[in-house]
């Protein structure tokens, strides 16, 4: 028997895979030891005790996972993936959207956008990501690069007529017909991508709303995001973004609304009653201006799907790192223990982003017809003991553990190694648009 731990890199088994000895998280709250997946054509065909599986299929070529965590493929909800050339520029900075980040982002082309994604990507998958939602410009260039890792995503195309970039209908006109002809393979899906309650009109929200109803597609914005944005929207509009968006329609259980930092008690009913999903980025949002009233949102039973954002104002994709701070932040703020436990902030990278992407049919959880999507994090005697794994999990691991991950039944990363493209290649790729961008921008910015 082949061990987990030891071996060449290696991507698509070439047949069925029987994986043993595993400690087993197939969703929050249930804990398998000494457990065995069989994975089969990219899903996982049966899972249950390892004797009992292996004793069922001595066919099927085995591995050997004893010492490994296996669990659900993490979810980075709310990313801009492309964003890596701001890295590090969010801190100290006031106002850095609308006095940097709009006027930085004019350079860019299509062409850039796939290399640009490369190095937050890839900060992800050796960090445990299997899916990113991601939210920026050019996104069939952040679609190109999710396939050539091997990754899955949930992509949107930025969407801004009173403000932003690229303000205007362009956009959106060209993403609908991009989303009309989906040239991509299966684990790469579309979103409607409204960049925020101040940068879009009511017509155009509304427009985006009826077309993400109409064909089942997640609604991924920026919703009460800054200071500035509340004070804009208020004056716009007499309301606050929450309630401008619920004008507009755009408020459903498929709507995935990011940060609410200056969300308010009334906002929090009007999200809970429509299903909608808060999307907590809680690095970001410290870093760039202050954390969301998470508190308040928690208690109020709306679902949270934890994010990074982006290398601007979160300089890692490292959802193990946010899923430790947004627990110690649920505790600082007197969150009650039912509301902030280690397997509530686990569903915050699993189930939570799952349901708001549309995604809860593949992913989310470990269970047979599900994609396996899985993250295998080996434990070592900075690990133990472990008697309670999904606190080990948040409080011992980090991503320095995670060995291989593996997407839709092949491996994206196996001994910590990419396994579909060259990292070196990715790094000059990457290091050339950022170049680029550079010198478009007349030097490297401070």
């Amino acid at each position: 028997m082949n061990r987990l731990a030891l071996g060449a890199s290696r991507s698509a088994p070439k047949g069925p895979l029987l994986i043993t000895g595993l400690t087993l998280i197939p969703e929050p709250g249930v804990v398998l030891m000494d457990s065995a997946l069989v994975i089969a054509k990219g899903v996982i065909s049966e899972m249950g005790p390892s004797a009992a599986v292996q004793a069922r299929h001595p066919e099927i070529e085995q591995v050997d996972g004893k010492g490994f965590m296996a669990v659900p493929g993490l979810i980075n909800a709310h990313t801009h993936v492309a964003m890596g050339f701001f890295r590090g520029l969010g801190h100290g900075q006031d106002e850095m959207i609308e006095r940097f980040f709009f006027p930085a982002e004019k350079s860019l082309t299509p062409e850039l956008l796939a290399p640009l994604s490369y190095s937050y990507l890839y900060g992800g998958l050796v960090a445990g990501v299997t899916c990113f939602g991601d939210h920026y410009y050019f996104s069939e260039g952040v679609a190109q690069a999710m396939e050539r890792l091997g990754m899955r995503g949930v992509v949107g195309e930025t969407v801004a007529d009173l403000g932003g970039a690229f303000p205007g209908r362009s956009g959106w006109d060209r993403w609908r017909k991009h989303i009309e002809s989906w040239p991509y393979s299966e684990r790469v899906t579309p979103s409607i991508a409204p960049h925020a309650a101040d940068t879009v009109s009511e017509p155009l929200l509304r427009e985006l709303a009826e077309y993400a109803t109409a064909n089942k597609l997640p609604l991924h914005m920026h919703l009460s995001q800054t200071r500035g944005e509340y004070q804009r929207v208020q004056q716009r509009e007499g309301c606050s973004p929450v309630e401008f968006a619920e004008r507009c329609g755009a408020l459903t259980d498929r709507t995935l609304a990011v940060h609410l930092i200056t969300s308010t008690a009334s906002d929090h009913k009007i999200l809970k009653d429509h299903g909608v999903t808060a999307g907590i980025c809680p690095a970001s949002q410290i870093i760039y201006e202050h954390l969301a009233p998470i508190a308040e949102i928690m208690r109020a039973g709306i679902p949270i799907a934890l994010a990074t954002d982006a290398a601007a104002s979160n300089d890692t994709a490292d959802p193990l790192s946010e899923m430790r701070l947004m627990a110690l932040l649920a505790q600082d703020r007197g969150v009650p223990e039912e509301h902030r436990s280690p397997e509530e902030i686990l569903g915050m990278t699993t189930v939570n982003p799952a349901r708001a992407l549309g995604l809860s049919a593949k992913v989310g959880t470990l269970s047979v017809g599900k994609a396996a999507d899985i993250v295998f994090l080996a434990g070592d005697l900075s690990t133990e003991p472990s008697p309670k794994p999904v606190t080990n999990l948040l409080f011992s691991y980090s991503s320095r553990n995670v060995r291989h991950v593996m997407i839709g039944g092949d491996f994206a990363l196996y001994n910590g190694r990419t396994t579909k493209v060259s990292e070196d290649d990715l790094m000059a790729e990457y290091q050339g648009a950022v170049a680029e961008i550079h010198r478009r921008l007349g030097g490297k910015p401070e």
